[in-house]
């Protein structure tokens, strides 16, 4: 830029710095220490300054313009501006990949399950992955739920006691079960909490005053996934 006096500084000269930091390579003053600027800029198969860095030398200009103001010395930061904020962004899928869906519902599960004596971890899990259903609506589901209707297996999610809510009216459905639940056994579990006389189909779960029955399944998912290396932001199973 020159010797410029700094209230004759214009936002053309703002735009051409951001343009010559750019330019310049990473750790300039470690790998080029002899070298002016304009030779630097004409490098060749070199690394460049990050946008991050690129952005905090703009900064700091920024900020130095803004003493300036406040001395008198000039009236307007021309630097002020001209470079958004470099901001990471996480690029996260709404589902889970195939691969991590085989590890989720592997044979891991099940034992986990089992050691716990928690059949719910299991059975909420594969219904989750096997029906798009959302957490709450398959952990408040009772045990009459799962019926028989017209000679098919469906499950009824339905707002149609006091502890049980369902997102939108539009959500109250009765879907078909997945064949693949019942290979499983689905059903078998199911007669079973029908026999021990429990009205819930996840006996285990507890309604709380916030976040209902879905709870305590949610912390111990985070945790599992955790385990397994999964990251879970932004994700669902269906």
């Amino acid at each position: 830029m020159g010797d410029i006096a700094v209230d004759s500084l214009t936002h053309e000269h703002g735009r051409k710095l951001v343009q010559v930091l750019k330019k310049l390579p990473s750790n300039r003053t470690k790998k080029y220490p002899n070298h002016s600027i304009e030779e630097m800029m004409k490098l060749k198969n070199v690394s460049l300054m990050s946008d991050r860095t690129v952005t905090k030398h703009n900064e700091k200009v920024s900020a130095l313009f803004n003493w300036a103001i406040k001395q008198g010395y000039t009236k307007e930061n021309i630097f002020q501006g001209k470079m958004t904020r470099f901001l990471k962004k996480e690029i996260v899928g709404k589902h889970f990949i195939q691969d991590e869906l085989k590890q989720i519902l592997g044979d891991g599960l099940a034992e986990e399950s089992v050691d716990k004596n928690r059949p719910e971890i299991f059975w909420v899990t594969q219904i989750a992955a096997y029906s798009g259903a959302r957490l709450n609506e398959i952990c408040q589901l009772n045990a009459s739920d799962i019926r028989q209707e017209d000679g098919i297996w469906v499950m009824s999610l339905l707002n149609d006691a006091e502890d049980k809510s369902i997102k939108t009216q539009s959500s109250n459905r009765i879907m078909p079960l997945h064949f693949h639940l019942i290979d499983m056994g689905l059903l078998d579990y199911v007669e079973d909490v029908r026999n021990s006389r429990a009205v819930k189909l996840f006996p285990n779960l507890k309604s709380e005053t916030n976040t209902r029955y879905g709870s305590v399944i949610s912390r111990w998912f985070s945790r599992y996934l955790k385990n397994l290396g999964i990251k879970k932001k932004g994700k669902k199973l269906p």
